[in-house]
Parts: structure tokens; C-alpha cells; sequence
């Protein structure tokens, strides 16, 4: 169908390589949902088959990079405005998994990829690599389905494998500590909030108060971050930071799309971005089921565990 430009591959997780690989020799444009793949050997052969167009975009719905407030961290950063970053901590939580009668989905059947692992910890792995570029060199983890069985179509109850709640600590090879977590079985109010310091000043983030930073010259106060090209949606908080971030992605997209020009999509993530994202995942459930911590040797541009 010439008509079609681009195929956005929205399916469960265990159907992105089949579907990817297809719309890719089709000759389209792809915006692949995260995960791009289930494993490491998943994304590595999506990886080599777009590398072999590289007239085609290849994109993954890692919007949260489009979002203002996430790049103007970015840019921060870059400037060194708050010195060498030294520790990251970021938090996600909805509600999604936790009605204890909620019928039995894919998004509770670990051999469907479902679980926050993959849907938040692909999201959160991203903006580290997104914000500090730096490889992962330890990986700790832990996970747990926090509602262990659920009633399937059948009547029958089933035991939950796929994660409701993750956390993960991550040593980057700059010496830089991380530690992400989230939650989807929560009793609360749905957050996303971060707090990242650096030698020369600290930035916050959360939904209510938006982003803060605060620094050596005015030690003791924190302030809030003026952050231009905010939609009202986001500021009133009428919209997830997920769902709001695609509103400003998707427009991207269209005008490269109908433009030939890609410069607006500078920020998005590439299935090559996917490769260290895949590694910190794939580490992060062998540690969480091992009780482990993963460490990663570099020899000759390639990963192995020891």
C-alpha cells in the first residue's frame, strides 16, 4: 500500500520482531512500541535488519525524550549547570495492576512480556542513557508481582510472573549511582518524579510542582525551573506524562514524514539506542530472579556477563 508511510507497531511484546521485520522490508517508516525486542538477540537482529535502510526511520515510542521539561534536564546537563551528576533516583506509579478482580490480560503473563520490567524499566533505562550516555557497569535488582494470582477467562486461578513493581540499581562507568523503581500495583495517586544530583546543584521533578533546581550560589533553596513550549494539558496535569509527551513526538514525526527533513527527530530514540537499554533489562531480571549482581566486561565493542 504506497499510501501508507508509516507503520506504528503497537502489538504485545512477543510480536515486535516478527511485525517490525515485515513493515521494515515493506519498505515504511516504523515507530516501534518499547521494548524493541523481548531479549538481546531480539533487538540485535531488528538492529542489523534496519541498519540495512538506512534511508527508513526506524524510531522507538520513547516519547518521554520529546517531552520540555525531560530535555531541558538534558540540556542542564550538557551545559554543566549542576557539575559532575553523581546519583539519579527516579520513581513510577500508577494504579493499572492493582484491582485485585482485574480479569486476566497479556499484561500479566510473562511470556507475553508483560510487566513493568519491560513497560516502565525500558522508559526509565532509556532517559539514562538519553541524559548521560554512559555505559551501565553493575546492574542489582529486584522485582515482584505484588498480586500473585489472578482469576484467567477460564475461571481458573493463575500464578502472576510478570512484574508489578521493579527496582533496579545501576553503577554507570563514569562512577555514577542510579536507582529506578516503579510500580504499577500502587494505592496512590499516579506519580513520576526524579531527583538528580550533581557537585554544583540538584534537580526535582514531580507532576504538582513541575521542575526545581537548586545550587551552590543559593544553597538551601530550591526554585522553580522555567521550562518553555509546555502544553496547558501538562501543566494542569490533565494528562499522563506519557500520554502528553507523544503530543509533542507525534508532530515531529508528520512534519519529518511530509518534509524530508528529520532534523526535528534529533531527540529519538533509534533501534540502535535500543541495544544498551536491552542489556540493562535482560542484567536487570537475571540479577532480580538470581539475587546477583551483574557486572558487565567491555572487550572488543561487546558485552559479556562475569
Amino acid at each position: 500500500m504506497p499510501e501508507i508511510d508509516l507503520v506504528c507497531v503497537t502489538s504485545p511484546n512477543p510480536y515486535h520482531r516478527l511485525q517490525v521485520e515485515e513493515a521494515v522490508i515493506a519498505g515504511k517508516h516504523v515507530l516501534c512500541e518499547k521494548p524493541l525486542g523481548m531479549n538481546l538477540q531480539e533487538t540485535v537482529e531488528l538492529i542489523e535488519i534496519a541498519g540495512e535502510r538506512p534511508g527508513q526511520l526506524s524510531l522507538i515510542n520513547h516519547q518521554l525524550r520529546f517531552n520540555p521539561y525531560i530535555k531541558k534536564v538534558r540540556e542542564m546537563i550538557a551545559s554543566g549547570a549542576i557539575g559532575r551528576p553523581y546519583y539519579l533516583r527516579m520513581h513510577q506509579q500508577s494504579t493499572a495492576f492493582a484491582d485485585r478482580q482485574a480479569p486476566w490480560t497479556w499484561s500479566f503473563d510473562s511470556r507475553q512480556g508483560g510487566g513493568v520490567r519491560l513497560a516502565i524499566g525500558s522508559h526509565e533505562i532509556d532517559l539514562v542513557h538519553y541524559w548521560f550516555r554512559g555505559r551501565v557497569i553493575a546492574v542489582q535488582g529486584a522485582m515482584d508481582p505484588v498480586v500473585r494470582e489472578r482469576r484467567g477467562p477460564d475461571g481458573f486461578v493463575t500464578a502472576v510472573r510478570a512484574s508489578g513493581f521493579f527496582s533496579a540499581s545501576l553503577e554507570l562507568e563514569s562512577g555514577m549511582s542510579v536507582h529506578l523503581s516503579a510500580t504499577a500495583a500502587s494505592c496512590g495517586s499516579p506519580a513520576f518524579d526524579f531527583s538528580l544530583y550533581g557537585e554544583e546543584g540538584e534537580l526535582h521533578f514531580d507532576l504538582t510542582r513541575k521542575l526545581r533546581g537548586a545550587f551552590l550560589s543559593s544553597r538551601g533553596a530550591v526554585k522553580p525551573i522555567t521550562v518553555t513550549g509546555v502544553t496547558e494539558g501538562e501543566r494542569e496535569n490533565r494528562v499522563s506524562i506519557f500520554g502528553g509527551s507523544f503530543a509533542y513526538f507525534a508532530p515531529a514525526i508528520v512534519k519529518a514524514l511530509e518534509s524530508g527533513d528529520w532534523g526535528d527527530l534529533e531527540p529519538a530514540a533509534r533501534f540502535v539506542d535500543a541495544y544498551e537499554v536491552q542489556v540493562v533489562l535482560d542484567a536487570l531480571a537475571a540479577a532480580a530472579n538470581e539475587g546477583t549482581l551483574h557486572r558487565f566486561s567491555v572487550s572488543e565493542g561487546e558485552r559479556e556477563y562475569v
